[in-house]
């Protein structure tokens, strides 16, 4: 069972992915996600709803995760300290 849950989870994730980069209407997600299958049935309605749905909510963290790649906290804030030592005594000399 879990092997065809993740088998599942795999197909979801591209199909959601692939949809959310070329921008696919509401409309082609819940057919493309009307397709894949559990033990030769496909996912009732609902649960691809449910499945969207939280896809959905999920965006602002995609976006922000997005946004951090590449971003390393420690160097930033060596930066930012230093840079606020050098703002802070600028007029010093």
């Amino acid at each position: 069972m879990i092997k065809e849950l993740l088998k599942v989870q795999k197909e979801v994730n591209e199909v959601l992915r692939k949809a959310e980069q070329e921008d696919d209407s509401f409309e082609g997600i819940v057919d493309k996600l009307g397709i894949v299958r559990m033990y030769d049935i496909v996912l009732p309605l609902h649960i691809v709803l449910g499945i969207v749905k939280e896809f959905i909510e999920d965006v602002e963290e995609r976006k922000r995760i997005k946004a951090l790649k590449g971003f390393d906290r420690k160097h930033t804030q060596k930066l930012y300290d230093t840079m606020s030592i050098k703002w802070n005594t600028r007029n010093n000399n």
